[in-house]
Formats: C-alpha cells, structure tokens, sequence
C-alpha cells in the first residue's frame, strides 16, 4: 500500500478522486518536464482556448487554498474533469507549438528588412544571384511560372475525367520534349498499336497550348 501525505489525502477528499484511480493514471509529469514545473504547466495551459483547458483551471482557481494544488498532481486534475492525460499533454504541447509557431513569424517578419538590405548591398558588390532577386522582385526579369503535367483518359476512368497523377514543376522544354517524344512514338508504330493507349493532355500555367 502506498503512502501519502495528510494534505493529498486531503486534497484528493476536495477533489472527489479516489486515491487507487491516481495511481493507475498514466504519468504526465516526466512527459510535460519541457515546459516547466507544474506552476508553468498550468499558466501554458491558461493560455488555451479550448475548453477541457478552462475545465482544469476552474477547478484550479476554486481550490480551498494553494497548498491543495501544490499537492495535488496533475492527474488528479484529469481524473476530476474526465480528460484523458494524452488529452492534457495535447492541449500543453499546442500552446507552446502555436506561441513558438507565432514567435518565429514575428522574428522572421522584424529581421526581413535587414535581410533585404543585406541583399541589395550584396548585388551592388557583384552577387549574381542576389541581383537576380532584386530584378524578379522589382518584375525587372521574368520569374519563372511553375508547370504541372495532368493526364487524362485512363481506359479504366470516364474520358472527360481529369487525374492530376503528376505535381512536379517542369520547364517549357521538358514538356515540349515529351509532345516531341509522343509522337514520334505514334507516327513510328504499326497501324492499330497505339489505338488503346491514353491520351496524354499537358497543361502549364495559364496555357492552353495543346502539346
């Protein structure tokens, strides 16, 4: 039988948690070791919007004094409101992932102007690549459009149906190369040997040129 200490027999009576259910619930303190100490863990979870979150901080807020919640762990707080402790470390981990997300965009966005900067003074010194960026930017040079190849009249699907089984960018020669390598094949075979075959439409862009 394990021993506890009065003030969690105490705080477990508060609670409405038997003290056989907390040890069959599954750890959250070793998983939950990144963010903090149970303090910290708490306050991350204040800043959740979800509601099991606001559920587990009503019971915080309510306690009889401090001294129950520091005795209490955190799984006593699930067993009360019902939330799975997988569920608890979910509602942590998407705090810190969405404020850390939202940090990095901030850094990234206050350090763009002296990326820019650095670019420019860089292409003024001779970077090729760097003046290259600029002249895209300022659509001073072309930038590039990026293709995709779609076939379409598989014997096995209706032939007004369009299947995109191939996302990947191609340049304007690959894809005049495939039309010249196409038929070539068809004007090089004997008569009735391609006649099953698919039909290979390409698209690129904004095009409507047929290849």
């Amino acid at each position: 039988m394990r021993r506890i200490s009065e003030g969690l027999k105490a705080a477990l009576k508060w609670l409405g948690v038997e003290e056989g259910e907390l040890w069959k619930t599954p750890r959250l303190t070793t998983a939950l070791s990144e963010v903090g100490n149970k303090d910290e863990i708490i306050n991350t979870l204040r800043r959740s919007d979800a509601k099991e979150a606001q559920a587990i901080i009503a019971l915080v807020d309510v306690a009889p004094t401090k001294q129950f919640v520091n005795d209490l762990p955190l799984e006593a707080f699930c067993l009360a409101t019902g939330i799975s402790t997988k569920r608890f470390f979910a509602l942590v981990a998407e705090v810190v992932f969405e404020e850390n997300q939202n940090r990095a965009l901030l850094i990234a966005s206050k350090g763009t102007p002296d990326v820019v900067e650095a670019t420019i003074r860089d292409a003024k010194k001779g970077s090729a690549q760097d003046k290259k960026f600029i002249l895209q930017h300022g659509r001073l040079v072309p930038v590039p459009r990026t293709s995709f190849v779609t076939f379409i009249g598989n014997p096995n699907i209706d032939a007004g149906t369009k299947i995109q089984n191939v996302a990947l960018p191609v340049t304007e020669d690959a894809v005049r190369r495939m039309g010249d390598k196409f038929n070539l094949g068809i004007s090089s075979s004997p008569k009735g040997l391609l006649g099953g075959s698919p039909v290979m439409d390409v698209e690129e862009g904004e095009s409507e040129d047929e290849v």
